[in-house]
Protein backbone atom coordinates (compact mmCIF):
# COMPACT_ATOMS: atom_id res chain seq x y z
CA UNK A 1 0.00 0.00 0.00
CA UNK A 2 1.14 3.14 0.22
CA UNK A 3 4.56 4.17 1.42
CA UNK A 4 5.03 0.04 1.25
CA UNK A 5 2.37 -0.19 4.69
CA UNK A 6 0.65 -3.36 4.95
CA UNK A 7 -2.77 -3.69 3.22
CA UNK A 8 -5.68 -5.75 3.62
CA UNK A 9 -8.32 -6.97 1.46
CA UNK A 10 -12.18 -7.30 3.10
CA UNK A 11 -14.43 -8.45 1.25
CA UNK A 12 -18.07 -8.70 2.49
CA UNK A 13 -21.52 -10.17 0.76
CA UNK A 14 -24.48 -7.95 1.87
CA UNK A 15 -27.95 -6.97 0.72
CA UNK A 16 -27.74 -3.76 -1.39
CA UNK A 17 -30.43 -2.36 0.95
CA UNK A 18 -27.28 -3.26 4.30
CA UNK A 19 -24.46 -1.66 2.07
CA UNK A 20 -23.81 1.85 3.63
CA UNK A 21 -24.89 0.18 7.45
CA UNK A 22 -22.05 -2.50 6.79
CA UNK A 23 -19.64 -0.16 5.30
CA UNK A 24 -19.66 2.09 8.31
CA UNK A 25 -19.62 -0.62 10.55
CA UNK A 26 -16.22 -1.39 8.43
CA UNK A 27 -14.89 1.80 8.82
CA UNK A 28 -15.69 1.70 12.32
CA UNK A 29 -14.03 -1.46 13.25
CA UNK A 30 -10.53 -0.71 10.49
CA UNK A 31 -10.02 2.54 10.76
CA UNK A 32 -10.23 2.41 7.09
CA UNK A 33 -11.07 5.99 5.57
CA UNK A 34 -12.83 4.38 2.38
CA UNK A 35 -14.65 1.43 1.51
CA UNK A 36 -15.54 0.53 -2.25
CA UNK A 37 -19.07 -1.00 -2.86
CA UNK A 38 -19.21 -3.28 -5.73
CA UNK A 39 -23.08 -4.22 -7.18
CA UNK A 40 -23.58 -7.78 -8.01
CA UNK A 41 -24.24 -7.87 -12.05
CA UNK A 42 -25.66 -11.49 -11.51
CA UNK A 43 -25.41 -14.20 -9.07
CA UNK A 44 -26.10 -18.05 -9.94
CA UNK A 45 -28.34 -19.49 -7.09
CA UNK A 46 -28.16 -23.65 -7.79
CA UNK A 47 -31.41 -25.34 -7.15
CA UNK A 48 -30.55 -27.14 -4.15
CA UNK A 49 -32.48 -29.92 -2.64
CA UNK A 50 -31.87 -31.68 0.99
CA UNK A 51 -31.71 -35.64 1.25
CA UNK A 52 -30.92 -38.55 3.35
CA UNK A 53 -28.48 -41.00 2.97
CA UNK A 54 -27.43 -44.57 5.12
CA UNK A 55 -23.71 -45.19 5.04
CA UNK A 56 -22.40 -48.25 6.80
CA UNK A 57 -19.47 -48.96 8.95
CA UNK A 58 -18.60 -51.91 11.12
CA UNK A 59 -21.98 -53.65 9.94
CA UNK A 60 -24.03 -50.83 11.45
CA UNK A 61 -26.26 -48.08 9.05
CA UNK A 62 -25.83 -45.11 9.57
CA UNK A 63 -27.98 -41.91 8.26
CA UNK A 64 -27.08 -38.57 7.66
CA UNK A 65 -28.54 -35.42 5.91
CA UNK A 66 -26.86 -34.20 2.51
CA UNK A 67 -27.64 -31.05 0.11
CA UNK A 68 -27.72 -31.94 -3.20
CA UNK A 69 -26.84 -28.68 -5.49
CA UNK A 70 -28.08 -29.60 -9.53
CA UNK A 71 -27.81 -27.40 -12.82
CA UNK A 72 -31.01 -25.95 -14.30
CA UNK A 73 -30.82 -28.85 -16.65
CA UNK A 74 -30.89 -31.58 -13.02
CA UNK A 75 -27.71 -32.51 -13.22
CA UNK A 76 -25.92 -33.11 -10.27
CA UNK A 77 -22.64 -30.91 -9.73
CA UNK A 78 -22.13 -31.17 -6.16
CA UNK A 79 -23.58 -32.88 -3.05
CA UNK A 80 -22.51 -32.19 0.55
CA UNK A 81 -23.03 -34.05 3.95
CA UNK A 82 -24.32 -32.17 6.86
CA UNK A 83 -21.69 -31.65 9.15
CA UNK A 84 -23.04 -32.30 12.67
CA UNK A 85 -24.51 -35.74 11.08
CA UNK A 86 -21.10 -36.19 10.21
CA UNK A 87 -19.41 -35.32 13.60
CA UNK A 88 -22.17 -37.86 15.15
CA UNK A 89 -21.65 -40.67 13.15
CA UNK A 90 -17.64 -40.07 13.28
CA UNK A 91 -18.22 -40.04 17.32
CA UNK A 92 -20.11 -43.07 17.46
CA UNK A 93 -17.92 -45.11 15.22
CA UNK A 94 -14.54 -43.47 16.20
CA UNK A 95 -13.92 -42.37 12.41
CA UNK A 96 -12.87 -39.33 10.78
CA UNK A 97 -15.31 -36.91 10.12
CA UNK A 98 -13.78 -36.49 6.29
CA UNK A 99 -14.13 -39.76 6.08
CA UNK A 100 -18.24 -39.60 6.82
CA UNK A 101 -18.19 -37.00 4.87
CA UNK A 102 -16.75 -39.06 1.64
CA UNK A 103 -18.59 -41.95 2.24
CA UNK A 104 -22.03 -40.42 2.64
CA UNK A 105 -21.09 -37.90 -0.51
CA UNK A 106 -19.87 -40.76 -2.34
CA UNK A 107 -22.79 -42.66 -2.18
CA UNK A 108 -25.64 -40.04 -3.23
CA UNK A 109 -23.23 -39.39 -6.40
CA UNK A 110 -23.96 -43.38 -6.97
CA UNK A 111 -27.28 -42.76 -6.64
CA UNK A 112 -27.97 -39.88 -8.88
CA UNK A 113 -25.27 -40.56 -11.78
CA UNK A 114 -27.59 -41.53 -13.78
CA UNK A 115 -30.63 -39.00 -13.12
Amino acid sequence: MKKSRPGHLVKAIVPREETERVAVRLAEETGTLGVRATPATHRFVADRTRARTTVEIDGEDHELAVKIARTDDGTVFDVSAEFDDASRVAAATGRPIRVIMRRAEERVRAEHADA
